[in-house]
This record gives C-alpha cells, structure tokens and sequence, in this order.
C-alpha cells in the first residue's frame, strides 16, 4: 500500500509557470524593434518612388485660415545639375554667398529631397497659365469621363460631355453645397471641353483652357425649361467656388493679363490647394499665377489653414533639366505654370 501511495504522489503534476507582466512587456517591445525598422524603410522607398514621380497627393487642406507670420530656418546645401545624370554637392564654403560658379546650382533646403524635372513637364498640372499668350502645350494623362456619374444637385446639357473625373467629383461636391444651402438646382452644365456648336449657342466663343477637360461652362435652368446664360458673375460661385478647387479662368478686370474678355460663365479646377491660397490673398487666379513667379524657395508664401502650415514657392525652369526641392511628404504637389517654371505646394514650413 505504501508503495502504491508513493507512486501516485510522484505522478502529481508541477504547477504552471505564469509569465509575468515584464516578460510580456519584454516580448512587445521585442516585436515592436524587429518589425519598425521595415515598416521605415518601406515608406522612406515608397516616398522616393513618389517624389521620382513629381506629383503627389494633396487635397485635403482646409482652406481657411491665415499666412503663418514666423518660421524657423532650416540649414542648406547646395546641389548643381550634372551633366551625365545626378546631382553634384556644391563644397560647403559657397552655401554663404552665391551658388558656386555654377548659375545652374540650387540651394537645397534641409529636410528637402532634389526632384529632377524636365522642361517638358512646365506645360502639365493644375496650376497653368492658360490665356491668349499661353495656349495650352499639355496632354490629358488621366481618361476622361462622361456625366453619368453626377448627381441630382444639377443639370446637364448632354450627358455624354466629357470631364477629367478629378473636376467631376468637385463640381458634385460644389453643386450639393449650393442645393444644401439654397434650396435650388437650377445650375446646368451647358459645355465642358470645346464650345458649343449648335445654331443658336450660348457659348461659342474659343477658350484656350477647355482643352485641359478641366472647365465646365455654366447656365440657369428655368422653371419653364428655358435656359438663361451667365451674363453678369454669379454671386453664390464668386463666393464658394474656391472652397471646390474652382476659380474663374477669365475673371472681371482679368483682360489687360489674359487678353481674352471675362467669361462669368466659366470655370476651371485648380486644385483647393491653390484656389485656397488666391482666395486668402484677395487674388483672382491670372493675379496669383503671376504673383507666385515673385516668390523663390528663398522667399515662400507660408499658409496656415487653421491646423497645418503650407509652404508654396516658385522654381524657374531651366532649358534642360531643372532641379526642383519638395519636401518628404505625400501632401506635396508640383506643378508647371505653362509658362517657365514650377509651381510647389507643400505641407510643412521650409526655408
């Protein structure tokens, strides 16, 4: 019997060990120092292949707010174009004065990346000069689309005009806003990409920036069915069309710049970015175009649309390649002026 007794006690089983909660903040911290390093270097390849790219996401400011009265400068470097491809370090002495010998050379903000753009790519973008003077020299690079995908907030002349969808989605956003506000949807859009060639047409006059499939022409749509055209500028699109990314190509007192007469009727999609930015300077978008050639990476415009700071600067373009700096962020878009330079808008405050 006592060897039996014996025997069963040696079959107990030995408690569980439990882990302790500093094993288990040990194992999470373990885990956390393996997987960070990937995690940083797939986006710091990812915002490389992007920035390669030159154009980025950047659609979601808030466009309201004021100009950002102090920032903090940052140290520079000075890069210059080489000839076989890449970039060469200007040596550290002529970052105090002027770019080396080089006139090519360019100063490179800290926190800045150089993106190489070629002449070609001042003629795409949303912020393009587009007048009498500056025909439109780009290509559509996304498809176009058709109407199909509007809303009930507006009308349309035909549904089979086509639109760069971009330009859609805002004018449906644009045209809920007015129907929510005002109780009315009597906004028709009449023409988009080439005038109307009906007998009889509202609008049948050649403007140079329809050819981007940015721009819709707009017309009232009456209780009796009549349409009416847009003589004089619509008060409610003067004062809210820039919230939607939309500015008036051919504005009121706009001639002596454009040389083409006012179109009230007429709209073009920017970008809120920019309509953003000429909205807050009391600009009309011809004006901004033109003030934003005053204002190199030496000399920004800083916005502060109430939560982030925004830098926007203007790079000259060179006859070959030009250099131009962008910050590491995906809120960050360069675009051509159609004219001799670069237009960028970036989230962030560089100097």
């Amino acid at each position: 019997m006592g060897r039996n007794t014996k025997q069963i006690k040696m079959k107990k089983k030995k408690p569980k060990r439990r882990v302790s909660l500093a094993g288990v903040y040990l194992i999470c911290f373990t885990l956390v120092g393996l997987i960070w390093p990937v995690y940083a270097g797939v986006r710091f390849v990812r915002n490389i292949s992007r920035q390669k790219n030159g154009l980025f996401e950047g659609e979601m400011i808030i466009a309201d707010g004021n100009f950002a009265d102090t920032v903090k400068p940052l140290k520079q470097m000075i890069l210059e174009v080489n000839p076989a491809g890449g970039f060469n370090s200007v040596p550290d002495s002529a970052t105090s004065g002027n770019s080396g010998d080089n006139p090519d050379a360019v100063r490179i903000p800290e926190g800045c990346i150089p993106i190489q753009k070629e002449h070609i790519e001042i003629f795409s973008g949303l912020a393009l000069r587009i007048d009498q003077t500056h025909k439109f020299q780009g290509k559509i690079d996304a498809p176009m689309t058709d109407f199909e995908g509007k809303n009930d907030c507006y009308h349309v002349r035909r549904k089979d005009l086509e639109i760069q969808p971009i330009a859609l989605e805002a004018l449906n956003q644009m045209m809920l806003a007015y129907q929510t506000i005002t109780g009315k949807c009597d906004f028709m859009v009449y023409s988009t990409t080439e005038p109307s060639d009906t007998e009889g047409s509202l609008y049948p006059a050649e403007l140079p920036d329809r050819k981007t499939g940015l721009c819709v022409d707009l017309c009232l749509l009456n209780e009796d069915e009549t349409i009416s055209m847009f003589v004089k500028f619509n008060e409610w699109l003067l004062a809210n069309s820039w919230n939607y990314g939309f500015v008036f190509s051919y504005p009121e007192n706009g001639k002596d710049l454009t040389g083409i007469a006012p179109a009230p009727y007429h709209l073009r999609y920017v970008g809120k970015m920019h309509s953003a930015v000429m909205h807050d300077m009391g600009l009309n978008f011809p004006d901004y175009l033109e003030e934003m050639r005053n204002h190199p990476i030496s000399d920004p415009y800083y916005y502060h649309d109430g939560t982030k700071d925004y830098t926007i600067y203007y790079v000259k373009a060179k006859s070959g390649s030009t250099i131009v700096p962008v910050t590491m962020t995906e809120n960050c878009e360069i675009s051509g002026n159609n004219q001799d330079g670069f237009i960028i808008f970036t989230e962030g405050i560089i100097k």
